[in-house]
């Protein structure tokens, strides 16, 4: 199982028992507060950490449209050898020049 799928279940785990402990909360007032608030800290950080994966897939497959979708304040990383076009390279500043990483991926969009 690969670790993407191993943090969607984590996350699964841990929101099936935060709902068991609300409702037993609900039905009997007994808390489970700490128990309950380390799971949700820990689901925040599985959230987030998905959807990086899932941003750098969509880097990878060059879905860059979706990218933007997904975080559209954020800028492509050059460590992912992409070209910024969520942010600045729409504006056309920062724009990759011939031997910058991502050179060749924006030049088979523009053409010769």
């Amino acid at each position: 199982m690969s670790k993407q799928i191993e943090k969607a279940n984590q996350l699964k785990e841990n929101i099936e028992n935060i709902l068991h402990y609300y409702e037993t909360f609900l039905e009997d007032g007994k808390c489970r507060a700490v128990k309950t608030r380390k799971l949700l800290k820990e689901s925040e950080a599985l959230i987030h950490s998905i959807e990086e994966d899932v941003w750098d897939r969509l880097i990878e497959l060059e879905l860059y449209e979706e990218a933007r979708e997904l975080r559209p304040r954020r800028e492509l990383d050059w460590s992912t050898r992409a070209f910024d076009l969520t942010t600045d390279h729409a504006k056309g500043i920062k724009q990759t020049r011939e031997g910058d990483i991502g050179w060749s991926v924006q030049k088979e969009r523009r053409g010769p």
